[in-house]
Protein backbone atom coordinates (compact mmCIF):
# COMPACT_ATOMS: atom_id res chain seq x y z
CA UNK A 1 0.00 0.00 0.00
CA UNK A 2 2.80 2.17 0.77
CA UNK A 3 5.08 2.81 -2.02
CA UNK A 4 8.96 1.54 -1.06
CA UNK A 5 12.09 3.34 -1.84
CA UNK A 6 12.30 2.47 -5.84
CA UNK A 7 8.59 3.76 -6.14
CA UNK A 8 9.66 7.05 -4.56
CA UNK A 9 13.10 7.08 -6.35
CA UNK A 10 11.06 6.83 -9.62
CA UNK A 11 8.96 9.47 -8.87
CA UNK A 12 11.74 12.33 -8.91
CA UNK A 13 13.98 11.06 -11.78
CA UNK A 14 13.79 11.16 -15.32
CA UNK A 15 17.11 10.55 -14.45
CA UNK A 16 32.22 14.11 -24.72
CA UNK A 17 34.30 14.80 -22.80
CA UNK A 18 34.86 18.42 -21.53
CA UNK A 19 35.60 21.31 -19.19
CA UNK A 20 32.80 22.09 -16.44
CA UNK A 21 34.49 25.55 -16.25
CA UNK A 22 33.86 26.04 -20.36
CA UNK A 23 29.83 26.50 -20.22
CA UNK A 24 30.08 27.90 -23.63
CA UNK A 25 28.37 25.20 -25.69
CA UNK A 26 24.66 26.65 -24.93
CA UNK A 27 21.02 24.82 -24.77
CA UNK A 28 21.34 23.39 -27.57
CA UNK A 29 23.98 20.63 -26.64
CA UNK A 30 22.40 19.56 -23.85
CA UNK A 31 20.43 15.67 -24.77
CA UNK A 32 16.78 17.26 -23.65
CA UNK A 33 17.18 19.94 -27.08
CA UNK A 34 18.18 17.04 -29.75
CA UNK A 35 15.31 16.07 -31.98
CA UNK A 36 14.66 12.78 -32.52
CA UNK A 37 16.91 11.02 -30.35
CA UNK A 38 16.09 8.10 -27.50
CA UNK A 39 18.19 9.00 -24.10
CA UNK A 40 18.14 5.55 -22.01
CA UNK A 41 19.05 5.13 -18.17
CA UNK A 42 19.72 2.00 -16.30
CA UNK A 43 18.68 1.63 -13.19
CA UNK A 44 20.77 -0.67 -10.20
CA UNK A 45 19.65 -1.58 -6.85
CA UNK A 46 22.18 -1.47 -3.72
CA UNK A 47 23.94 -4.67 -4.60
CA UNK A 48 24.55 -3.78 -7.89
CA UNK A 49 21.55 -5.94 -10.02
CA UNK A 50 19.81 -4.20 -12.31
CA UNK A 51 16.17 -3.31 -11.86
CA UNK A 52 15.30 -1.59 -14.53
CA UNK A 53 15.48 1.32 -17.32
CA UNK A 54 14.10 4.83 -17.83
CA UNK A 55 13.68 5.68 -21.65
CA UNK A 56 13.07 9.58 -22.76
CA UNK A 57 12.03 10.69 -25.77
CA UNK A 58 12.58 14.59 -26.52
CA UNK A 59 9.26 16.21 -28.43
CA UNK A 60 7.91 19.59 -29.28
CA UNK A 61 11.43 21.62 -29.22
CA UNK A 62 10.85 25.13 -30.08
CA UNK A 63 12.72 28.17 -29.29
CA UNK A 64 11.26 31.88 -29.07
CA UNK A 65 12.80 35.19 -27.23
CA UNK A 66 16.66 33.23 -26.82
CA UNK A 67 14.66 30.14 -25.10
CA UNK A 68 14.66 26.69 -26.07
CA UNK A 69 11.68 24.56 -24.78
CA UNK A 70 10.97 21.38 -25.05
CA UNK A 71 8.84 18.57 -23.69
CA UNK A 72 10.74 15.20 -22.16
CA UNK A 73 8.13 11.91 -22.52
CA UNK A 74 10.12 9.46 -19.88
CA UNK A 75 8.75 5.75 -19.87
CA UNK A 76 10.18 3.66 -17.31
CA UNK A 77 10.61 -0.11 -17.84
CA UNK A 78 11.23 -2.96 -15.08
CA UNK A 79 13.56 -5.38 -15.15
CA UNK A 80 11.47 -7.61 -17.69
CA UNK A 81 10.71 -4.76 -19.54
CA UNK A 82 6.99 -4.48 -18.47
CA UNK A 83 6.17 -0.18 -18.36
CA UNK A 84 5.90 0.94 -14.79
CA UNK A 85 4.49 4.66 -15.51
CA UNK A 86 4.81 7.16 -17.80
CA UNK A 87 5.03 10.97 -17.07
CA UNK A 88 6.26 14.12 -19.24
CA UNK A 89 8.31 16.87 -17.71
CA UNK A 90 8.55 20.86 -19.57
CA UNK A 91 12.25 21.61 -20.12
CA UNK A 92 13.85 25.32 -20.49
CA UNK A 93 16.68 26.70 -21.31
CA UNK A 94 18.37 30.26 -21.85
CA UNK A 95 21.96 32.27 -21.37
CA UNK A 96 20.54 31.96 -17.52
CA UNK A 97 20.73 27.93 -17.21
CA UNK A 98 18.32 24.69 -17.38
CA UNK A 99 14.89 24.13 -15.38
CA UNK A 100 14.02 21.01 -15.50
CA UNK A 101 9.91 20.80 -14.64
CA UNK A 102 8.61 18.65 -11.87
CA UNK A 103 5.77 16.45 -12.33
CA UNK A 104 4.48 13.68 -10.28
CA UNK A 105 2.90 10.62 -12.58
CA UNK A 106 -1.03 11.58 -13.81
CA UNK A 107 -2.68 8.40 -12.45
CA UNK A 108 -1.00 8.60 -8.46
CA UNK A 109 -1.93 12.64 -8.03
CA UNK A 110 -5.39 15.01 -8.17
CA UNK A 111 -4.22 18.49 -7.41
CA UNK A 112 -0.01 18.08 -9.48
CA UNK A 113 1.45 21.74 -9.66
CA UNK A 114 4.04 23.15 -12.13
CA UNK A 115 7.55 23.26 -10.06
CA UNK A 116 11.37 23.05 -11.24
CA UNK A 117 14.76 22.27 -10.55
CA UNK A 118 17.33 24.62 -11.65
CA UNK A 119 21.02 24.15 -13.21
CA UNK A 120 22.45 27.71 -13.53
CA UNK A 121 24.65 28.40 -16.31
CA UNK A 122 27.13 30.08 -13.96
CA UNK A 123 27.05 26.78 -11.83
CA UNK A 124 30.01 26.66 -8.69
CA UNK A 125 31.08 24.68 -6.00
CA UNK A 126 29.36 25.87 -2.77
CA UNK A 127 26.38 27.12 -4.60
CA UNK A 128 23.19 26.91 -3.80
CA UNK A 129 20.05 26.37 -5.98
CA UNK A 130 16.70 27.10 -6.69
CA UNK A 131 14.44 23.90 -6.47
CA UNK A 132 13.33 24.07 -2.84
CA UNK A 133 10.07 23.08 -2.71
CA UNK A 134 7.28 21.51 -0.22
CA UNK A 135 3.97 20.31 -1.33
CA UNK A 136 1.14 18.09 -0.19
CA UNK A 137 -0.68 15.55 -3.13
CA UNK A 138 -3.81 13.67 -2.46
CA UNK A 139 -3.44 10.10 -4.35
CA UNK A 140 -5.33 7.01 -4.44
CA UNK A 141 -2.53 3.77 -3.33
CA UNK A 142 -3.91 0.60 -4.45
CA UNK A 143 -7.97 2.15 -3.87
CA UNK A 144 -6.86 3.82 -0.44
CA UNK A 145 -6.99 7.49 -0.26
CA UNK A 146 -3.70 8.62 0.86
CA UNK A 147 -2.06 12.11 1.42
CA UNK A 148 1.73 12.74 0.50
CA UNK A 149 3.43 15.45 1.70
CA UNK A 150 6.93 16.21 -0.34
CA UNK A 151 9.75 18.32 0.78
CA UNK A 152 13.14 18.92 -1.42
CA UNK A 153 15.79 21.31 0.56
CA UNK A 154 19.01 22.17 0.15
CA UNK A 155 19.55 21.69 -2.84
CA UNK A 156 23.51 22.94 -3.35
CA UNK A 157 26.86 21.94 -5.73
CA UNK A 158 29.29 20.27 -3.45
CA UNK A 159 32.06 19.10 -6.39
CA UNK A 160 33.52 19.07 -9.25
CA UNK A 161 34.25 15.40 -10.78
CA UNK A 162 35.31 13.71 -13.50
CA UNK A 163 32.87 10.82 -13.85
CA UNK A 164 32.09 7.71 -15.92
CA UNK A 165 28.93 6.24 -17.06
CA UNK A 166 28.57 4.05 -19.79
CA UNK A 167 27.73 6.88 -21.97
CA UNK A 168 31.29 8.17 -21.27
CA UNK A 169 33.45 10.09 -18.91
CA UNK A 170 32.43 13.45 -18.48
CA UNK A 171 33.27 16.17 -16.43
CA UNK A 172 30.34 17.16 -14.01
CA UNK A 173 29.19 19.23 -11.05
CA UNK A 174 27.67 16.72 -7.91
CA UNK A 175 24.91 18.12 -6.56
CA UNK A 176 22.67 17.31 -3.28
CA UNK A 177 19.65 17.55 -1.76
CA UNK A 178 16.98 16.05 1.04
CA UNK A 179 14.10 14.58 -0.03
CA UNK A 180 11.64 14.17 2.62
CA UNK A 181 7.99 11.75 1.98
CA UNK A 182 5.34 11.46 4.35
CA UNK A 183 2.39 9.57 3.78
CA UNK A 184 -0.68 9.60 5.83
CA UNK A 185 -3.27 7.20 5.68
CA UNK A 186 -6.28 5.82 7.99
CA UNK A 187 -4.85 7.87 10.54
CA UNK A 188 -0.95 6.89 10.15
CA UNK A 189 1.92 9.13 9.14
CA UNK A 190 4.59 7.24 7.55
CA UNK A 191 7.95 9.66 6.82
CA UNK A 192 10.81 8.43 4.89
CA UNK A 193 14.04 10.69 4.62
CA UNK A 194 16.33 10.54 1.61
CA UNK A 195 19.04 11.89 0.30
CA UNK A 196 20.03 12.63 -3.28
CA UNK A 197 23.30 12.96 -5.40
CA UNK A 198 23.32 13.84 -9.26
CA UNK A 199 26.07 14.13 -11.57
CA UNK A 200 24.86 17.25 -14.39
CA UNK A 201 27.12 17.78 -16.82
CA UNK A 202 26.77 21.60 -18.36
CA UNK A 203 27.22 20.56 -22.16
CA UNK A 204 25.26 17.34 -21.67
CA UNK A 205 22.53 17.05 -19.16
CA UNK A 206 22.22 14.82 -16.10
CA UNK A 207 24.15 11.56 -16.56
CA UNK A 208 23.65 9.56 -13.41
CA UNK A 209 21.60 9.86 -10.00
CA UNK A 210 21.74 8.17 -6.36
CA UNK A 211 19.99 8.44 -3.19
CA UNK A 212 20.45 7.34 0.11
CA UNK A 213 18.59 6.35 2.92
CA UNK A 214 18.27 7.66 6.35
CA UNK A 215 21.19 5.72 6.99
CA UNK A 216 23.37 6.71 4.44
CA UNK A 217 23.10 3.45 2.67
CA UNK A 218 22.99 3.50 -1.16
CA UNK A 219 19.54 2.32 -2.07
CA UNK A 220 19.51 3.42 -5.72
CA UNK A 221 21.64 4.32 -8.67
CA UNK A 222 20.62 5.55 -12.29
CA UNK A 223 23.64 5.94 -15.15
CA UNK A 224 23.07 7.49 -18.95
CA UNK A 225 23.86 4.17 -21.01
CA UNK A 226 22.68 5.76 -24.60
CA UNK A 227 21.95 8.42 -26.37
CA UNK A 228 20.79 7.51 -29.89
CA UNK A 229 18.62 9.03 -33.05
CA UNK A 230 15.71 7.25 -34.04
Amino acid sequence: MILNFQQIFLLFFFGAIGSVKDQSAGCDSLYYFKNKVEVTFLKYNAKGDKTGKDIGNIEEISESNGILKSTYHLTKLDINNKVIEKSAADISCDRTGLKIGFQIPGELTENSKNMFYSYPSNMVVGQSLEGNLSFNVKSIIKGKKTDIFFSISNRKVVAEEKTKVPFGIFDTFKIQYDLQVKFKFLGLSIPMNLKIYEWYCPKLGIIKTEGYNKDGKLEETSVLYSIVTK
